[in-house]
């Protein structure tokens, strides 16, 4: 790692939705961090629980109840201070700009409430908009709010994407945050586009295992959105996240956009976060929701189509197969929820079928 003799302004995104409580976790963690220059944007998607208001309560200093949704972990400390000394903040809306009248010092947090939940890249876009949009920000950092981030992660993160200017995104040293002598990831994964499926790089192997950066990087195909830092540089060259898909492939979409574009990926071994595995997205429960699967087999067609069109058809039957994977182990729920993304799919190739039909008999 390099050591930094300068500290570029970094702005710092997490998006919240319902879970306020873990936002509150993260945000703490990054508060302790060994890096001074950092402003933190925190988006809420127009949570129904009060959520932009409990978190500004936290800022204030003020004592927050729990949220009655279950936090227990096995691994790392799930418990953030109650008594949290009051930090400076700003709340923005569609309309306005809110500042605390007893706040005598410049905000460090900003809070954003979204009219509508227009899923996680829509999220995280309405903060990388207004930060581009200062022109303060070298670099942007975006965490999934159920992280916690190491007191040095941003540092080197920073310092990994200083030491050459082509890396245009650069993630963690990801672990488990029940287990955390165990790797998540690192820094990202590989992808099979004939079966349109991710798997992270180093998923369950050892802490104690040696791993090489340069290695890892030759084979990264994505970056994982759980701690994904990206240059002013790129996104003024590729532009913000891509919404279309709400859930899931954003991050492997814009990598991909990147490495396009000639830009690296970039792995910081010695930047560590804790990450729980889709907290958010399946409501606190171990079980996948009927969001995480729908949203995530309709997105490796409407991926595939986009990036790999000639492997459609074995997606097209990975998902037959995944249908009666479920039929057979009684998921039924989860069976119709996969039924339901096969036939909308067909529906819509019928349809742009027609359409073109239609052009070439003009």
């Amino acid at each position: 790692m390099n050591e930094l003799t300068e500290f570029p302004h970094v702005a710092i995104v997490l998006v919240n939705y319902i879970r306020w409580d873990l936002t509150i976790e993260c945000l703490q963690s990054l508060l302790l961090q060994d890096y001074p220059n950092y402003h933190i944007y925190i988006v809420d998607n127009d949570s129904k629980n009060a959520s932009l208001q409990k978190i500004a309560e936290w800022l204030k200093g003020k004592r927050t109840s729990r949220s009655p949704l279950n936090t227990s972990s096995q691994g790392m400390s799930s418990s953030f201070s109650l008594n949290q000394p009051p930090v400076p903040f700003q709340i923005l809306s569609e309309s306005s700009v809110y500042i605390p009248q007893d706040q005598s010092e410049p905000a460090i947090v900003t809070l954003i409430q979204a009219k509508s939940n227009g899923g996680y890249a829509a999220g995280n876009n309405l903060a990388l908009q207004h930060a581009f949009q200062s022109q303060q920000f070298q670099f942007y950092w975006l965490v999934n709010n159920d992280a916690v981030v190491d007191r040095k992660a941003l540092y080197c993160l920073v310092s990994k994407a200083l030491s050459n200017l082509s890396y245009g995104l650069c993630g963690s040293l990801t672990l488990h945050y029940e287990k955390p002598s165990l790797v998540q990831c690192y820094a990202g994964g590989i992808y099979n586009p004939r079966w349109a499926y991710g798997t992270l790089f180093g998923y369950n192997q050892s802490i104690t295992e040696e791993v090489n950066e340069g290695a890892v990087e030759a084979v990264l195909q994505y970056i994982n959105g759980a701690s994904c830092l990206i240059s002013h540089e790129c996104i003024k060259t590729i532009g913000f996240l891509p919404e279309q898909y709400f859930l899931y492939f954003e991050d492997l979409h814009y990598s991909l956009t990147a490495k396009q574009n000639g830009f690296q990926l970039g792995f910081a071994k010695e930047s560590v976060i804790y990450h729980r595995e889709s907290t958010t997205t399946n409501e606190g429960k171990r079980s996948k929701s009927a969001n995480t699967e729908y949203y995530f087999h309709r997105n490796r067609i409407l991926f595939t189509k986009q990036w790999y069109p000639q492997h459609v058809l074995t997606v097209y039957l990975a998902l037959l197969f995944s249908i009666l994977k479920r039929i057979l182990t009684l998921r039924l729920k989860n069976a119709r929820i996969l039924c339901k993304v096969f036939f909308q799919s067909i529906s819509q190739n019928a349809s742009i079928s027609n359409l073109n039909r239609h052009h070439d008999q003009r």
